[in-house]
């Protein structure tokens, strides 16, 4: 009603000898404020020593030049996901009198191009390190590829249809996992073998038994009898190779059940150790094809196996 009623006055619909009254001006409902923190210099550090910035290794979500260019402007530049993933290569320019160069966040309504305000709408030098770590000349190569008009970042450009929304989802993912979750992991020893890309000791494997062949996620229960047993475990934020995703719902499916029981597997023989009142080493031997009880009949069927690693 607010916004009604101060476009009437803008438009004239309200007769001149009636004052300006907002009778909803001291009406506001308390919003829910964001119990999100910002990133302190150690976890932004830790967010740009992923390989994803290092070693430019982009997964196919991240949308090619995307997944590196979006959070390095967001970190430098101070402006909205929507205002970047909205520019054009002409939005990028220099200042003839100055030598600068310039990003210009302007409205463009019929293109999808938005603004928080009219404030928002700003002209802004690059930042220095912006520029040095080689952004001008990827804003060149699109100039040569498509032309000025041409979007910086295509793939989240405001025509593709909830184009920005997924890559946004992946970044957070991805942010989380690798450079939050898994650093958090390391520094915590508590990292889980999770099969793909993970490196184990023979030496220490043959003394805490093996493999659990009764187990559908043998290398996450392997993993927690490594800790159990004091060994330590260490995350390299290196590409070193790559892993194979289902390529169907169904397979996913089937995935995430696998997970799922082998979860409750491991927690039905080790709930023990998960909770503090007991270590893994014990007087009897340990036998990694033997389940646990209650779970003989789930068998480890396409869960892979010690071959397979």
């Amino acid at each position: 009603m607010q916004a009604i009623i101060g476009w009437g006055f803008r438009h004239g619909l309200v007769p001149d000898e009636v004052p300006e009254t907002d009778p909803f001006k001291n009406l506001r409902v308390e919003g829910t404020r964001s119990t999100r923190d910002a990133f302190d210099p150690h976890g932004l550090q830790a967010v740009f020593d992923a390989a994803l910035f290092t070693e430019h290794a982009i997964p196919e979500a991240g949308k090619g030049a995307t997944a590196v260019w979006l959070p390095l402007l967001a970190v430098f530049m101070g402006a909205r996901q929507n205002e970047l993933a909205s520019l054009r290569v002409s939005d990028i320019r220099e200042d003839a009198e100055t030598d600068t160069s310039l990003m210009s966040i302007a409205r463009e309504a019929a293109a999808g191009k938005r603004v928080k305000s009219d404030a928002g709408e700003r002209v802004v030098p690059l930042h220095p390190q912006i520029i040095q770590l080689g952004f001008l000349e990827y804003v060149a190569q699109r100039n040569t590829e498509e032309g000025e008009n041409a979007w910086l970042f295509p793939a989240v450009a405001p025509d593709q249809r909830g184009g920005r929304k997924a890559w946004a989802k992946w970044w957070g993912r991805y942010r989380q996992f690798f450079t939050v979750g898994m650093k958090l992991r390391h520094t915590r020893n508590a990292i889980l073998l999770h099969g793909t890309m993970c490196l184990v000791s023979r030496h220490a494997l043959e003394r805490v038994g093996g493999w659990a062949e009764w187990c559908l996620t043998e290398d996450s229960e392997l993993g927690l009898r490594l800790l159990a047993r004091g060994y330590t475990g260490l995350y390299v934020p290196r590409t070193m190779g790559g892993g194979l995703l289902p390529l169907s719902y169904r397979s996913y499916r089937r995935q995430r059940r696998r997970c799922a029981i082998g979860g409750v597997q491991t927690l039905r023989r080790h709930w023990r150790i998960l909770l503090g009142l007991s270590g893994i080493v014990r007087k009897r031997t340990y036998s990694p094809s033997a389940p646990p009880a209650g779970c003989e009949g789930i068998r480890p069927g396409g869960g892979g196996s010690a071959a397979s690693r």
